[in-house]
């Protein structure tokens, strides 16, 4: 199979109501279709694309979430299937369960069964995400709101297209310098896959660090191939060589006439802010008496420190004043320099270091300081000394940008860790989101990163179903149906609520006058479980595909990090 056909996976799998010989059917692509008289063969078949064709590969079991249509006064004998609902649609009995791949060869073979299908490619990758029923899109996927026809672009450090959580969603991929971290982008991409199955997805890889030249490349070939929707889970951060500010931009002229989301960061307990009066010491106390901030909170750990330093007055404005950005280890024998920026120019220090097992803590110097600054600190492990208010990173901070927090269902409230703003006058935060994640294979496990798919995924279900609304008209009814859950009306931890998908529909339908996704016609039936139905179709202009990208490396990259 070649690459492009493997960007175009597509895999479905449906048991025609033939009573001895069951067909599958594995669509792999336009160009290339193959159907079998035997369920023995085509589940073979389908493991092996889970496998990706490899030679004597593990097995594989994943669970997949199928639709079984069973005959006339027919009954499931034990066939390993975790039944979630069961209803009747055009007189026919239908039961709804998760079952192992290994499981549908005997479960196409049971009498009482007539037909099988997949619900959808997505959940070949195993289950949904927890969080699509939560912000109720399940309900919405079950009356015809999945993203058809809609485009959503993201951006992140890398993208496994090939991986089960993807096949058959990815319509375009391009790469914009060295690919980053795969497990990230997979997971995010998977999330806005669970919330929007039939949306297609154009991904674009911009690595673990990128500059504002490949940024505005990536986010201009996601506009110009059809994206309807941009979300890249991403916080940057500044250097001495990097433009955050025209990253900031880019994204905020994205969003005139695509949904822009972003993660508002995970940067509550890894922020400090201050201003820093000039005067005879060489250290910056965060606190009176506190010229050292220990990272995780003073307990020992190893692995990647980054931090980022930034101050005003910049610019034209900024003279020779300076600080520069220390890692230290503190041992029994005292404080040992790990690692430093080097020297910050231009209001912007960073440093990066991979560490050992120990105590670490950071320090700033001040040098030839003459005037009062505002500093700003950022760094990837939480900070004894910290900031919560204002720890939004770019592009989140971008007028037009929906940025989204992380809401912790267990302790009803934002998620401790999430940034906050607010950003001059602006709440910065535009709403939460949950943050659950089902990426088998990936290190994927909670963070705004998988909150800001969940409102990329709603986004794309209401520009489906109102095809002429604009960005700001989907803006206005995510935010607007939002459940206030913090402070009342909105504010800078929370913004305007907790996403509702069911509700921002039901609103962007009554604004824009479309057809209510609670709407029930008569040809409806009503399930077991008390749903029902709703069979609907939408159009939406088609989009341009964009094709294969070579990397191009433009300019000092930005700093990001990922949850």
């Amino acid at each position: 199979m070649n690459r492009e056909t493997g960007l175009r996976l597509l895999l479905a799998v449906v048991l025609l109501a033939t009573p001895l010989l069951p067909v599958f059917t594995v669509d792999l692509g336009p160009s290339e279709r193959t159907t079998f008289g035997d369920s023995n063969r085509a589940v073979e078949e389908l493991e092996q694309l889970f496998r990706g064709g490899a030679s004597e590969p593990e097995p594989v079991d994943r669970e997949v979430l199928v639709t079984v249509k069973l005959r006339e006064a027919g009954a499931l004998s034990d066939a390993g299937l975790d039944v979630r609902r069961r209803f009747v649609r055009q007189g026919a009995h239908h039961v709804e369960g998760y079952v192992p791949l290994s499981a549908v060869r005997d479960l196409s073979s049971d009498p009482a069964v007539q037909a099988v299908r997949l619900r959808a490619s997505r959940d070949l990758g195993g289950r949904v995400a927890a969080g699509v029923d939560r912000i109720g899109a399940t309900d919405l996927h079950e009356r015809g709101l999945t993203g058809e026809n809609v485009t959503v672009g993201i951006i992140d450090g890398g993208f496994r297209v090939s991986d089960p959580e993807l096949a058959g969603h990815v319509g375009a991929y391009r790469s914009f310098g060295p690919p980053g971290d795969a497990d990230h982008g997979t997971a995010v991409a998977s999330v806005v896959a669970d919330t929007a199955p039939d949306a297609d997805l154009h991904v674009a890889a911009v690595g673990d660090a990128t500059s504002a030249a490949e940024y505005r490349e990536a986010v201009a070939w996601l506009r110009d191939s059809g994206a309807d929707v941009i979300v890249d889970s991403g916080s940057y951060f500044g250097n001495a060589g990097a433009d955050t500010d025209a990253l900031s931009a880019v994204a905020r002229n994205a969003s005139e006439d695509a949904v822009f989301v972003t993660s508002a960061g995970n940067y509550a307990r890894r922020h400090w802010a201050g201003t820093h009066e000039p005067d005879d010491r060489r250290w910056v106390t965060f606190r009176p008496g506190a010229e050292g901030n220990a990272l995780a909170d003073g307990e020992v750990f190893a692995g990647r420190v980054r931090a980022s330093l930034e101050w005003s007055p910049t610019g034209a404005n900024a003279t020779a004043d300076a600080y520069e950005l220390y890692l230290f280890r503190r041992g029994v024998g005292g404080q040992r320099l790990v690692a430093s920026s080097g020297g910050g120019g231009n209001g912007t220090a960073y440093l990066d270091a991979t560490v050992p097992r120990g105590h670490y803590y950071l320090a700033i110097e001040a040098e030839n300081v003459s005037r009062a600054h505002e500093l700003e600190l950022f760094a990837t492990r939480d900070l004894t000394y910290r900031t919560a208010a204002g720890s939004l990173a770019t592009p989140a901070t971008a007028p037009g940008v929906l940025g989204v927090g992380a809401y912790d269902y267990e302790a009803e409230q934002v998620a401790d860790f999430s940034s906050r703003g607010p950003v001059g006058n602006r709440t910065g935060v535009g709403l939460v989101a949950p943050d659950t994640v089902a990426a088998p294979g990936t290190d994927a496990s909670a963070g705004t990163s998988f909150a800001a798919p969940y409102v990329a995924g709603t986004a794309a279900l209401i520009a489906q179903a109102n095809p002429n609304a604009t960005a700001a008209d989907i803006r206005a009814a995510l935010t607007d149906s939002a459940r206030d859950v913090a402070a009342p009306g909105p504010d800078a931890a929370a913004g305007a609520g907790l996403l509702d998908a069911r509700a921002a529909a039901t609103l962007a339908s009554a604004r824009l006058g479309t057809a209510s996704p609670n709407a029930v016609t008569a040809e409806d039936v009503t399930v077991a479980d008390g749903s029902a139905e709703t069979p609907a179709s939408h159009e939406t202009p088609s989009s341009d595909e964009g094709g294969l990208g070579d990397p191009s490396v433009i300019e000092t990259p930005a700093p990001v990090a990922r949850s």
